[in-house]
């Protein structure tokens, strides 16, 4: 399941062209705008990398400097094993390698905003045409949704363990 720019940019709450601007401008998810013609998908781990950069923009970290950290950071994993993502900062931006002697860390929690998102997506998926009854899926949907996400994130961090 993907969500639109649109989407994506509402679950933020930014406006739909700052959003876009990050991606043009500063580069963030832009494998989740596959080009022209065509409608950019984001997945949940692009999402919660658009969340990461939101949030590090927030801290006043340059907006290019958060989307290039968000881009490469494994916020997805961190949200599975139930841990803040690492944010090393050196000279004041967000840095892919985390020397300890240099660096401050930022350890930015996405537990909630995770799951507010797993939440925002399976409204969609309750909101999206079903091919086989051509109606929306409602609240049937939703509940399946949100409980095969709920099943793979806690057989996930069951495994890990």
């Amino acid at each position: 399941m993907t969500i639109s720019t649109e989407a994506l940019a509402g679950f933020l709450d930014v406006k739909t062209e700052t959003f876009r601007t990050w991606q043009k401008r500063d580069g963030l998810l832009r494998d989740g705008a596959p080009g022209r013609g065509k409608a950019a998908a984001f997945g949940f781990a692009q999402c919660l990398k658009a969340y990461v950069a939101k949030q590090l923009n927030g801290i006043g970290a340059n907006t290019g400097a958060s989307a290039i950290f968000a881009n490469h950071c494994d916020a997805l994993g961190a949200f599975m094993a139930g841990k803040p993502l690492v944010v090393p900062f050196r000279d004041g931006k967000p840095s892919l390698v985390h020397d300890p002697e240099r660096d401050m860390v930022l350890h930015l929690p996405l537990e909630e905003s995770g799951l507010a998102l797993a939440d925002w997506f399976c409204h969609h998926i309750a909101a999206a045409i079903d091919p086989e009854t051509g109606r929306p899926g409602g609240t049937e949907a939703y509940n399946a949704a949100k409980l095969d996400f709920e099943q793979r994130v806690n057989l996930h961090r069951l495994n890990a363990q």
